[in-house]
């Protein structure tokens, strides 16, 4: 029963995963379609502040 549960657990964390990848990748995919030069500004300012 402990095996089960735990299993579950995990399968379901990795379709939060997944669906958070794939939610990211969506996004840049549809803003380097729509603007690449603002994307690289922005990828530029994010290095930065890290």
């Amino acid at each position: 029963g402990i095996e089960v549960a735990y299993q579950e657990a995990v399968s379901l964390k990795r379709q939060e995963e997944l669906i958070r990848e794939e939610e990211e990748a969506g996004l840049l995919e549809s803003e380097m379609k729509g603007k690449r030069n603002n994307t690289t500004e922005k990828e530029k300012r994010a290095k930065k502040k890290q």
